[in-house]
C-alpha cells in the first residue's frame, strides 16, 4: 500500500503529460467517407496493380531538375543522419527541420509516382511488426517526452492472419523499461491512406509493476503519405479544435524498423 501511495503520483503525471498530446491523437478526414470496416479488423488493399513498376527507388530532386536523381536508401540514410541526437527532433534546429521536410516531401513524391499502384498504404502486410520513432515535429510526450525526460518510443502493429481484430500498441520507455507507458487501439479503414484510430487502453508501469490502467473511448485519424519494407511516414493532429476554433495542425511522425 505504502508503496502505491509512492508510485501513484509519478504515474498520474505522465499519464497527464501523455494524454497532452498522444501520438494517435489526429485530425478527422476532409473527407465524409464512411469506414469501410467493422470494429477494427484488416482492410484489404483499396488500390488496383497496375503491373510491374521499374525504377521505382529513386526520384529527382523537387528543387533542382536535372540534377541526379536520389535513390530512396539515400534519402532515408539523410533523414536518419539528420535526426541523430536530437531527441526524435525534439531538439532539432530549425535547419535540420527544413532538411527533414524537404527529404520527406521527396520520399511522398517517390511513393506517389513510383509506388502507390502495388503498395496499399492501410492494409500492407509490411506495416507489421516493431516500429521506432526517428523523428517528429511534435514537441511533447508523442515524441517521448514524460517530465524532464526523453525515452524511447516504439509502435508494434500486429496485423492477424486470421479473422481476429488487428491491434496497436503504443511505447515510450525511459530509462530502459524503467518507466513505461503503453497505449492499445484499433483501427478502421476511411480511405486508401487514412486510418481511423480507436484508442483501447492506457497503462503505466514502474520497474514493471503496473500503477495505472485507464479505458479510453477517444478516436483519431492517421494520413499515411510514405510505407516500404523498413520506412513509413504519416501525418497526425488533434481530433478537437483548439480554444480559438481553429484546426489544430498536422505533426510529421518517421518510423523505422
Amino acid at each position: 500500500t505504502n508503496t502505491m501511495k509512492t508510485y501513484y503520483p509519478v504515474a498520474y503525471l505522465f499519464y497527464c503529460l501523455s494524454l497532452a498530446s498522444a501520438f494517435h491523437i489526429i485530425q478527422p478526414p476532409l473527407s465524409t467517407a464512411k469506414s469501410v470496416t467493422s470494429g477494427g479488423r484488416r482492410f484489404s488493399s483499396f488500390l488496383p496493380s497496375y503491373g510491374s513498376q521499374s525504377d521505382n527507388n529513386s526520384i529527382a530532386s523537387p528543387s533542382s531538375a536535372g540534377l541526379a536523381t536520389k535513390s530512396a536508401d539515400e534519402i532515408k540514410d539523410e533523414i536518419r543522419n539528420l535526426a541523430k541526437n536530437t531527441d526524435n527532433g525534439l531538439n532539432a534546429p530549425e535547419t535540420v527541420q527544413q532538411q527533414i521536410e524537404s527529404c520527406v516531401e521527396q520520399l511522398e513524391q517517390l511513393f506517389e509516382t513510383k509506388a502507390a499502384a502495388t503498395t496499399s498504404l492501410v492494409s500492407d502486410p509490411k506495416l507489421d511488426g516493431s516500429w521506432k520513432l526517428v523523428y517528429t515535429t511534435n514537441g511533447g510526450s508523442s515524441a517521448g517526452k514524460l517530465g524532464p525526460f526523453v525515452g524511447e518510443v516504439e509502435q508494434l502493429i500486429c496485423l492477424s492472419a486470421d479473422d481476429k481484430e488487428d491491434y496497436y500498441i503504443n511505447y515510450v520507455r525511459v530509462g530502459g523499461s524503467a518507466v513505461e507507458g503503453a497505449l492499445s487501439a484499433t483501427w478502421d479503414v476511411l480511405d486508401e491512406k487514412t486510418w481511423q484510430v480507436n484508442f483501447q487502453t492506457l497503462v503505466f508501469k514502474l520497474f514493471g509493476i503496473k500503477l495505472l490502467e485507464k479505458d479510453l473511448e477517444a478516436k483519431g485519424i492517421w494520413r499515411k503519405t510514405y510505407l516500404d519494407d523498413d520506412f513509413r511516414i504519416l501525418h497526425a493532429s488533434g481530433v478537437t479544435k483548439d480554444d480559438d476554433g481553429a484546426e489544430k495542425k498536422e505533426n510529421v511522425y518517421i518510423l523505422s524498423k
